[in-house]
């Protein structure tokens, strides 16, 4: 029962904060979203589509992957399992970093035209809002996973 309750957790968290906040940026700013790397267009939308329905299941697979060595108190496990993925996002983030620090369109970025920093700009209050959103919420489910851990002991 406990394990139930700590996947609806996580599985309300990933419906109701995570998907959301990751939809936002994929609906208002999708060229942004895609690093500039995909031009707004009808397989640019599928490929949102599919990714609106992998980042809130991101979430729960991994909570479920790694969740099983954590219920063991074996963190080592959850960590060889974790560290890779958050290491490539990591090298993802560095790497496309300087795509990411500026507002703008497909054609403007490719274009060299019309970009702006981020900083100040719709995206980078959207980017602060949804950030600190998606803090507190992780914290406080981190929080409720482990009060419903300590129920158990």
């Amino acid at each position: 029962m406990l394990a139930v309750r700590s996947l609806v957790l996580v599985t309300l968290y990933a419906l109701l904060v995570f998907g959301p906040a990751a939809a936002y940026f994929l609906v208002f700013e999708p060229a942004w979203a895609s690093a500039y790397l995909l031009e707004a267009g009808s397989h640019a939308r599928a490929f949102d589509v599919v990714l609106a329905v992998l980042v809130p299941s991101s979430v729960v697979v991994g909570f479920l992957v790694t969740g099983h060595a954590i219920r063991r108190h074996r963190a080592a496990a959850a960590l060889r399992i974790g560290a890779p993925v958050a290491l490539v996002a990591l090298a993802l983030t560095l790497l496309l970093f300087p795509r990411l620090s500026v507002q703008a369109t497909y054609a403007q970025y490719h274009g060299d035209f019309g970009t702006r920093p981020v900083a100040g700009t719709s995206l980078g209050w959207a980017l602060v809002w949804f950030g600190t959103v998606v803090l507190v919420a992780t914290l406080y489910v981190a929080s409720a996973l482990r009060g419903l851990e300590g129920k158990r002991a």
